[in-house]
C-alpha cells in the first residue's frame, strides 16, 4: 500500500479544483409542455430521424463545458431549469442536420426532476436541445446523449439539484499508474480528517459516501454530491476496485480539505482525486528453482578434470599417466591413432599443482623422471588398462555402458548444463514508490511507476542442488528422465548457509528487477561434489565409489603396476614404482582437493547474481481471489515468473580470484509453488 507519510500535507494540490460559476444564479428558462420524467418518453414522441454518417462525434454545447470532455457537470436550484445541448459533427467536423439525438436519464437520485424531451432532431448547426426541469429534492442525475449508431461515443451531463445557499461537490479522478477499475467508492470526511489517515487505512467515519462506475472503455466517472451547504469543505478519499475481481482494491487517492475546496455563495466545487495504483502485496517466501549452465563458467582445470573423468574407464591408463602427442608449436596435446582423446592424465595434473621445492618438489622431480621415457609411460598406461579390463570382465555389477567414455563425458557436461538449485527468495518489506515534488509516484520513460526497497533487507537462500544423471535416457526423453541427485550446498559452503541480501526495483507493480548481490559459495568443492556424487557411482556401478580416492583405488593396483614395470625395465624398480605409485595416488587426490578448496567465492565481488539490465522478472498474481488472501484487499504477488512461459532471468558474474576478470554465466528462475 502507498505509504502516505511520504506525501506533503496538501496531497495532490497540483490537481484541478474548479468552481461552477453559473450554478445558483442563472437557471435557464424552460417550457413546461408535456414532459418526460426520469427518461420515460411522452406519448407524442416521433420515431428517430436519420443515421449519423461514418466517423461522427458528439460534443457538449450547453451548459458551457469543454466540448472535448466526455462529461459536463452543472448545478440547478430547486424548481429551476437547465438547457442541455449536444452537437453532432461528421468525420470532417461539419455539423450534421436532422438527425436524432437521444437524451436519457441513466442514473441518479434527484426525484421529481425531469427532461422535457427525449428524442430531439439536430438543427442546421448540428445542435439538439432539450430542457431539464428541476424538482424540490436534492440529488444528482446522469444524463446521456447518444445516437442510434453505437460507433458514436455518447457524452454525459451530471446535473445536481440543490436548495438555495447550497451546491454540489463533484469528484473527478485521474489514474496514476495503469489499472482497469470498475467500481469507485468516494468518501467525504470532516475537513479535519487527514489524507494520511485515509491512505493508511485508519478507521474513519465518512459524512457522505457514494459509488461511481467506470465505463466499459475505461473512462472514469464523475461522482456528484448534491445539496452541500455553503461554507462546507471535505477531505475527499476514493478507492477503486478491479473490473474482473471486484473485491480487490487496485488504487486509492485523497484530496485534503482546504479553503480552495470550500463551497461559497452556492457555487459548485469540483476536485480531481489521483487514484494511485497500489503496489501488490509482496511480503512472503517464494520457493524458486534456479537453473544454470555451469559449463559457461568452468575454470580451465575443471574442464581438464571433466575430460579426465570421461576417459576414466575407456582408457584408464591414459587417465592416470596421460597420452597424446605434444604439438611443438602450441604445446597442446593432440590425438594419435591409439589416443583419440588426448590428456595429460592425473599425473600431469598433479605436476601442475605441486611446488618446485621441498618434499613436494622432490615428488614432482620423481614424476618427471618416471615419465621422461615414452616407453615407461606407455608400459604404465597398458598395465593399468590390463588391470581395469580384468576388473571389468570379472565383475558382473558393472553397467554395460561403462566403457563409453565419450558418452560419459557428454552426460557429465549435460548435468552441469542443467545445474538446478532449489532456493528461497524472501521479501521482508514492501517496496515504496519514489515520489516527485508533488508527492506522486515517479514514472520511467515508458510511464511505469517506480518503487524500490530502501536497503538490502530481502533474503536469497540456496537449499538444494539437483542434478539429473541422464545416462541411458533416450535422446528426446523428457527433462525428468534419469536419476535425480540432490546435494545440500550448505555441506560444501564456507558457512552454515549459502545466502545473501538483496534489494531491487518494482516497475508499475508488475515486474521486478533484482539488483546485483553477492553470495558466499565454495564453488570448487561444489563442482567436485557434483562429479563425485553423481558421475563416479554411475561410472563404476557402485555407490561406494563416490570420491576421487575410491576411484583411484579401483583403477590403480600399485603392486601389480610395480611388478609389471619392473619386468619391463630393470631389477629393483618394483619397490621404487610401488612407493611412487602410492604417493601419487594420495598426493593426486590431496592436490585436487587443495585446489578446489581455493575456489571459495566469498566477498562482495566474487559471486555476484542479479537480473540482467532491462530484463525484469514478471510478477504474477492469482487467477482469482477468494476468501482471505495475503494483503487483502490489495492485489498480491503469487509467483515470480512461471515455467515454461514466463521464466525470469539471472546474470551471474564469477571471479575465481580477487584479481581475475569476472566470468559471466546466464540462468533462469521461477516460483514452483504459491
Amino acid at each position: 500500500m502507498l505509504n502516505y507519510r511520504k506525501f506533503p500535507p496538501l496531497y495532490g494540490m497540483v490537481l484541478v479544483v474548479s468552481f461552477g460559476l453559473f450554478a445558483a444564479c442563472t437557471d435557464d428558462p424552460v417550457q413546461t409542455s408535456n414532459s418526460m420524467a426520469n427518461g420515460e418518453e411522452n406519448n407524442r414522441m416521433e420515431p428517430p430521424i436519420g443515421t449519423p454518417p461514418s466517423g461522427s462525434s458528439l460534443q457538449h454545447v450547453s451548459p458551457a463545458c469543454n466540448p472535448a470532455d466526455s462529461v459536463c457537470t452543472d448545478d440547478v436550484t430547486f424548481s429551476g431549469g437547465r438547457r442541455l445541448q449536444a452537437k453532432l459533427l461528421n468525420g470532417d467536423g461539419a455539423p450534421v442536420n436532422n438527425t436524432t439525438i437521444k437524451f436519457t436519464i441513466t442514473s441518479g437520485d434527484a426525484d421529481g426532476t425531469i427532461l422535457e424531451s427525449a428524442n430531439v432532431a439536430t438543427d442546421a448547426e448540428g445542435v439538439a436541445t432539450t430542457n431539464l426541469r428541476a424538482g424540490t429534492d436534492a440529488g444528482s442525475l446522469k444524463i446521456t446523449a447518444s445516437t442510434n449508431d453505437p460507433n458514436v461515443t455518447p457524452i454525459e451531463f451530471i446535473i445536481s439539484v440543490n436548495p438555495k445557499d447550497a451546491a454540489s461537490y463533484n469528484v473527478n479522478f485521474v489514474e496514476v499508474g495503469e489499472t482497469d477499475p470498475k467500481k469507485v467508492e468516494v468518501f467525504l470526511y470532516d475537513e479535519n480528517t487527514s489524507c494520511e489517515a485515509f491512505m493508511n487505512s485508519a478507521p474513519l467515519t465518512a459524512q457522505f459516501n457514494k459509488n461511481g462506475e467506470a465505463s466499459a472503455n475505461g473512462d472514469l466517472p464523475t461522482v456528484a454530491f448534491a445539496g452541500i451547504p455553503n461554507g462546507t469543505s471535505f477531505t475527499v478519499g476514493a478507492k477503486a476496485f478491479d473490473r474482473t475481481n471486484g473485491d480487490v482494491e487496485i488504487s486509492r487517492g485523497c484530496i485534503q480539505a482546504s479553503d480552495e475546496t470550500r463551497i461559497d455563495a452556492g457555487r459548485a466545487v469540483t476536485v480531481t482525486v489521483p487514484l494511485v495504483k497500489h503496489l501488490p502485496y509482496m511480503v512472503g517466501e517464494y520457493k524458486v528453482i534456479h537453473q544454470f549452465n555451469l559449463t559457461e563458467a568452468l575454470p580451465p582445470t575443471f574442464k581438464t578434470i571433466i575430460d579426465l573423468i570421461g576417459v576414466v574407464v575407456s582408457d584408464p591408463g591414459a587417465f592416470v599417466v596421460g597420452c597424446g602427442e605434444e604439438n611443438m608449436n602450441t604445446g597442446e596435446l593432440e590425438p594419435t591413432d591409439d589416443c583419440p582423446v588426448p590428456t595429460q592424465g592425473i599425473i600431469g595434473l598433479l605436476e601442475d599443482f605441486l611446488p618446485d621445492s621441498g618434499v613436494f618438489g622432490d615428488l614432482k622431480e620423481a614424476i618427471d623422471g618416471f615419465l621422461e621415457s615414452d616407453f615407461v609411460r606407455e608400459v604404465a598406461r597398458n598395465t593399468i588398462n590390463d588391470i581395469v579390463l580384468d576388473f571389468l570382465q570379472n565383475n558382473d555389477n558393472i553397467p554395460d555402458w561403462v566403457g563409453d567414455g565419450i558418452e560419459i563425458t557428454q552426460d557429465i557436461t549435460a548435468s552441469l548444463k542443467n545445474f538446478r538449485v532449489q532456493a528461497t527468495l524472501r521479501i521482508n518489506d514492501q517496496p515504496e514508490y519514489i515520489l516527485n515534488e508533488s508527492g506522486l509516484p515517479e514514472a520511467d520513460a515508458e510511464g511505469r511507476l517506480i518503487a524500490q526497497w530502501a536497503e538490502k533487507n530481502n533474503d536469497h537462500i540456496w537449499e538444494d542442488v539437483i542434478i539429473f544423471w541422464r545416462q541411458g535416457c533416450p535422446e528426446n526423453a523428457p527433462p525428468d528422465c534419469g536419476q535425480a541427485v540432490q546435494i545440500d550446498p550448505n555441506n560444501v559452503s564456507t558457512g552454515d548457509v549459502v545466502e545473501g541480501k538483496w534489494d531491487g526495483t518494482v516497475l508499475d507493480g508488475s515486474s521486478l528487477a533484482i539488483n546485483e548481490h553477492s553470495l558466499t559459495l565454495n564453488y570448487g568443492t561444489l563442482l567436485l561434489t557434483v562429479l563425485e556424487k553423481v558421475a563416479l557411482p554411475q561410472i563404476f556401478g557402485d555407490p561406494a565409489v563416490d570420491s576421487i580416492e575410491a576411484m583411484l583405488d579401483e583403477l590403480i593396483n600399485c603392486q601389480s603396476l610395480a611388478e609389471t614395470v619392473a619386468d619391463n625395465t630393470f631389477s629393483g624398480a618394483e619397490d621404487v614404482v610401488n612407493n611412487l605409485c602410492g604417493q601419487l595416488k594420495g598426493q593426486a587426490s590431496d592436490a585436487l582437493r587443495d585446489y578446489v578448496a581455493t575456489l571459495v567465492l566469498e566477498g562482495d565481488d566474487r559471486f555476484i547474481i542479479g537480473t540482467p539490465a532491462g530484463v525484469n522478472c514478471q510478477l504474477l498474481g492469482p487467477e482469482r481471489y477468494a476468501g482471505e488472501w495475503p494483503g487483502a484487499p490489495l492485489p498480491y504477488v503469487e509467483k515470480l515468473g512461471s515455467d515454461p512461459d514466463a521464466l525470469c532471468n539471472w546474470e551471474v558474474k564469477i571471479k575465481y580470484s580477487a584479481d581475475s576478470d569476472p566470468v559471466k554465466l546466464d540462468g533462469t528462475f521461477y516460483t514452483t509453488t504459491p
